[in-house]
């Protein structure tokens, strides 16, 4: 299963939320549904807009996932570094 600690929250202007980190061996791509659960026990749904990463990818490379923003999820401030990424 993928999942990723956020290290890094930002806000791209024309494009969105984009959150970067450290994933597991798994993938992600395009189009999957994934949760994020922030340190404070809150809950957020979400889908991958788009993904950029060092091809082809080595352990411990970081990646960055541009997020589809929903009514939870309006701003950067809604996602805090040290929250868990899981696909759905």
């Amino acid at each position: 299963m993928f999942e990723m600690i956020i290290d890094g929250v930002y806000c791209i202007s024309g494009r969105g939320i984009v959150v970067t980190g450290h994933p597991n061996r798994e993938s992600i791509r395009v189009g999957e549904s994934v949760e994020i659960w922030n340190p404070d026990g809150s809950a957020l749904d979400t889908v991958i807009t788009g993904v950029e990463m060092v091809s082809p990818r080595r352990p411990n490379d970081n990646i960055g996932l541009l997020l589809r923003t929903t009514e939870t999820l309006k701003t950067k401030d809604n996602i805090h570094p040290g929250a868990v990424m899981r696909r759905k």
